[in-house]
């Protein structure tokens, strides 16, 4: 159906369908705030500011675990001390430009400045809470109004409240409409939206300062032909932004956005669902248990403390038990008369249900699984355990929550920040390739728990060397083992199966051709050393002929001539 962002009556009809989607989930909502998080709990019951929160809760380990879970995933994914996000060009060749590198790192670090600076950190932690309690959350991503004409004047997001809003989906399953309700008093309408045909009830109101409210439907939804350009007006830009009287059907200001400046991520979703539902639902059945398990050991406690008596008839002297200190009862019996009755509390197993079920919270939290413990002399096989098993538990999640809430978060802010003038203007390769449609830019989560996605591959490549160690070794050891096994092939198939990424294990080719390299050098190298020894041994023969036999020479003795005649070696 062809949308119409300046009818009122058609945005209050679709209001009031989606509201009518929405009513079966408020209920299991406002469970969820009254067990999981108490300050949250005003989705159908409306309560005052200071009002108390907390009557119905007995025991805290769901509300501790949700906020524990919300803290590991904010300090995993989005922590400001970490560089959790970088960008790279999709076509990799860009990236092999340094000054295509040093653009992106430069616009990657001004667009985390301006998340520290801003109030993501607080308003991220509760849309964690959202997310894991409720099983939806929703931010809403805007610019702070600069104090000047062409300046950045920052980041402001909202963390809307769950009750608060509804959602629709596009035919892929992507959150692309939300409309909101809010309650303006008469002074702050006319003030926000001066130039609205408001009706006379209404300034009545304004003009008499009565604090009166308006309900006021903020709605957001793709505007058919709408587009995304720098210059584009407000009233055709691709999301169209309608603030509706709701009462009077009204518009008070039609706008849009360049981008959805709401994204709407789902813990996990059913099939026909548009919201998502999360650990708190898998939780709130042990956490309703375990507060009335507490409810009632607390009233049993109270009895053995102070414990009812049993009185036997006419067996009070006086008429009245006095219980007061000090106080004197007169009896009949003293071993008969007043004693108190039996509860029969087995407080042991009232002990052993309670740990059940606070360690039941806890997984449908993840809170153990999430949490890396340490202990002395912990091996490196139990740390990749331990990483694969919160890799398995939050993987799902994870992807879900990248793909409909880290992404457009991000993507948001390059745009707005690009288009005020707060990033760098990109270098002639980027321009060139945008001319061609080839300059998409992708996003690399880089925080703790996408780092843990990856720590597989490293794990992987770790156990490959092993593994070769070990076949070198037992080749060393037995000459014949290649006789019986192939080597090359058994180590490539040992890295495949592990896991090992492909462009880490060499083609064959590549591999034939660096042993022949090697071969050729060995066999050069073996040439040269016995071209050198062949000289060292001529050069030698040549100082024994000279020498003789060297230090072996033999010196023959002076005989003269009678001596010899004497000896008869000589004749006349």
């Amino acid at each position: 159906m062809p949308i119409q962002p300046a009818n009122p009556e058609y945005v209050c009809s679709w209001y009031n369908r989606l509201l009518t989607a929405r009513a079966p989930w408020e209920a299991i909502w406002q469970d969820l705030a009254d067990y999981l998080t108490p300050n949250k709990s005003s989705v159908i019951t409306k309560r005052s500011p200071g009002s108390k929160t907390t009557e119905r809760l007995f025991e805290g380990t769901g509300e501790k675990s949700l906020r524990r879970l919300s803290a590991n995933m904010h300090g995993s994914l989005t922590s400001a001390s970490l560089k959790w996000f970088s960008l790279k060009m999709r076509d990799n060749s860009l990236n092999l430009s340094r000054n295509v590198r040093l653009w992106l790192e430069d616009d990657v670090n001004r667009m985390l400045n301006a998340f520290n600076q801003s109030n993501f950190g607080s308003e991220g932690q509760e849309l964690y809470v959202d997310l894991g309690g409720f099983g939806t959350g929703s931010m809403f991503v805007e610019e702070v109004e600069p104090e000047r004409i062409g300046v950045f004047g920052g980041l402001r997001f909202t963390a809307l409240p769950i009750g608060t809003f509804v959602i629709d989906e596009d035919p892929y399953g992507r959150v692309d409409v939300l409309m909101r309700s809010m309650q303006k008093s008469a002074r702050n309408l006319i003030t926000q939206f001066p130039d609205a045909p408001f009706p006379d009830d209404i300034k009545r109101a304004a003009d008499a300062q009565k604090d009166i409210f308006f309900e006021v439907i903020h709605a957001i939804y793709p505007r058919e032909g709408g587009v995304s350009t720098p210059s584009t007006e407000g009233k055709k830009l691709k999301y169209a932004s309608c603030h509706v009287l709701r009462k009077n059907k009204i518009i008070l200001k039609e706008s849009g956005y360049h981008e959805f400046p709401a994204p709407t991520p789902r813990w996990s979703k059913m099939a026909g669902e548009t919201w998502g539902r999360g650990p708190g639902h898998l939780a709130i059945p042990d956490v309703k248990t375990i507060n009335r398990l507490v409810e009632l050991s607390l009233k049993a406690a109270a009895k053995a403390v102070d414990p009812p008596m049993m009185v036997a008839n006419d067996g009070i002297l006086s008429g009245v038990v006095r219980l007061n200190p000090a106080a004197i009862t007169y009896v009949r019996d003293t071993e008969k008369s007043i004693k108190p009755i039996p509860l029969g509390a087995q407080w042991d197993v009232i002990k052993f249900e309670m740990s059940e079920l606070q360690q039941a919270i806890r997984e449908a939290f993840n809170v153990d699984n999430l949490t890396l413990k340490e202990r002395p002399q912990m091996t490196a096989e139990e740390v990749r355990a331990r990483i694969e098993q919160m890799q398995k538990d939050i993987g799902p999640t994870l992807g879900r929550i990248e793909t409909e809430f880290l992404n457009p978060l991000i993507s948001r802010v390059f745009n707005m920040m690009f288009r005020s003038g707060a990033l760098l203007p990109p270098p002639q390769e980027i321009i060139n390739a945008m001319a061609q449609n080839a300059g998409d830019i992708d996003i690399v989560f880089t925080g703790q728990m996408a780092k843990n996605q990856r720590i597989g591959e490293v794990y992987a490549i770790r156990q490959a060397y092993e593994l070769a160690t070990v076949v070198a070794t037992a080749r060393a050891a037995l000459p014949g083992v290649d006789d019986v096994y192939d080597a090359d092939e058994n180590l490539t198939a040992a890295a495949l199966i592990l896991g090992v990424p492909e462009k880490g294990v060499r083609d064959p080719k590549k591999v034939a051709a660096i042993r022949q390299d090697r071969a050729e050098q060995e066999a050069e190298a073996a040439q040269i050393a016995n071209d050198r020894q062949d000289a060292g041994t001529m050069k030698d023969m040549a100082v024994a002929q000279e020498k003789g036999f060297g230090n072996r020479r033999i010196t023959m003795p002076q005989i003269d001539e009678a001596s010899m005649i004497a000896a008869g070696g000589m004749s006349e």
